[in-house]
C-alpha cells in the first residue's frame, strides 16, 4: 500500500489534542493552496514549540492536529483532480507523518522522533505546493457520483464504496487508507481516526505477544463476533450512518505501552478484505 495508504495516526493514529480527523472543506483550487500554506504554518510552529525548553507538547499537538485537518480537506479536493496523483501523494504522506508525530511527542523519548516525522511532513507540504497550485478541478460527475459501478466490484458510489475517498472522487478505484492513533486513556488501548472509503467490517488483532485482557468497546460498530485471547472482528456501520468512517475502540489489554502494535484489517460489503495496516505507524 506504501507510505500514502499507511496514514496513520488509523495512520493517522487522538489524547490530549482535538484529534477529529475532520476535513477541512476545500472546494476550490484556490482555498486548497491557502490551506496548504496554513498547513505549512502550522507544521512549522509545532516543530519550534517541541524544540523548545521544555518543549510545549500540548500545543505542539493541537497544531499538528490542525494541519493534518487541513490535509484531510486538500486530500478529498485532490481525489476529485485529474493529474494530481502526485500531489495527493505528498498530501498523503504528510498527513501520515503529522499523525505519526502526534502519537511520538506525548512521551520525552518520543519527542525527537516527532520532530524527525514532522520535518519529513515539512518537506513533503512544499514539495506539494507547487502541484497543488496548478491542480485544476474535474468538470461533470465524478465516477462516485454517477450511480454506477464502475469499477465492477458489485458496489455503488461514495458512503458505500470502499474506492471513494469523497462523492467527488473521480475513480471508484482510488487508495483506500486510514488515519489511526493509538493512545492509552484510562488504562486501556485507544484507537482512533477515519478512513478515505467506507468498509463494512473491521477486524483488531494485538500483536508482540499482547493478549486482550478485560472489556472492550469498539464504536460505529454494532455487533462483534466472540473475542479471541488477542483480537476481535466487528461488524460496522456504513453510508449515512458512519459518514466519516470513524475507528474508536477501547480494548483492556497486558500491556500499558502506548506503542504496543495493533493490526487491523478491513473488508468491504462482499466481506473481502481492502485493506490491512499495523497502528502506530513504526
Amino acid at each position: 500500500m506504501g507510505r500514502l495508504a499507511l496514514i496513520i495516526a488509523v495512520a493517522a493514529l487522538l489524547s490530549g489534542a482535538a484529534g477529529s480527523a475532520a476535513p477541512v472543506p476545500v472546494g476550490t483550487r484556490a482555498q486548497a493552496v491557502e490551506e496548504l500554506q496554513a498547513a505549512i504554518e502550522d507544521e512549522r510552529r509545532a516543530l519550534e514549540l517541541l524544540k523548545k525548553t521544555p518543549p510545549r507538547v500540548q500545543t505542539a499537538r493541537d497544531r499538528i492536529y490542525r494541519s493534518a485537518d487541513r490535509l484531510n480537506g486538500i486530500y478529498d479536493f485532490l481525489s476529485a483532480t485529474p493529474g494530481a496523483a502526485a500531489a495527493q501523494q505528498s498530501i498523503g504522506g504528510a498527513r501520515s507523518d503529522d499523525y505519526a508525530a502526534a502519537n511520538l511527542a506525548p512521551g520525552r523519548k518520543g519527542i525527537p522522533r516527532a520532530i524527525e516525522f514532522l520535518e519529513r511532513a515539512l518537506r513533503s507540504k512544499l514539495e506539494a505546493l507547487p502541484l497543488v497550485r496548478t491542480a485544476k478541478p474535474a468538470a461533470g460527475v465524478s465516477q462516485c457520483a454517477d450511480g454506477k459501478d464502475n469499477d465492477g466490484d458489485g458496489i455503488t458510489d461514495w458512503k458505500l464504496e470502499p474506492g471513494c475517498t469523497s462523492s467527488r472522487d473521480v475513480r471508484e478505484s482510488s487508495p483506500f487508507s486510514c488515519a489511526v492513533e493509538s493512545r492509552i486513556a484510562s488504562g486501556r488501548l485507544a484507537l482512533s481516526g477515519s478512513c478515505s472509503g467506507a468498509f463494512s467490517e473491521v477486524e483488531f488483532t494485538v500483536l508482540d505477544g499482547v493478549h486482550l485482557n478485560g472489556p472492550y468497546d469498539v464504536m460505529h460498530a454494532p455487533a462483534c463476533g466472540a473475542p479471541t485471547t488477542t483480537g476481535v472482528r466487528c461488524t460496522t456501520k456504513e453510508g449515512d450512518k458512519n459518514p466519516e468512517h470513524l475507528i474508536d475502540a477501547r480494548f483492556s489489554t497486558t500491556s500499558k505501552d502506548p506503542s504496543q502494535r495493533v493490526q487491523l484489517r478491513f473488508f468491504d460489503i462482499r466481506k473481502r478484505q481492502i485493506a490491512r495496516f499495523v497502528v502506530p505507524l513504526q
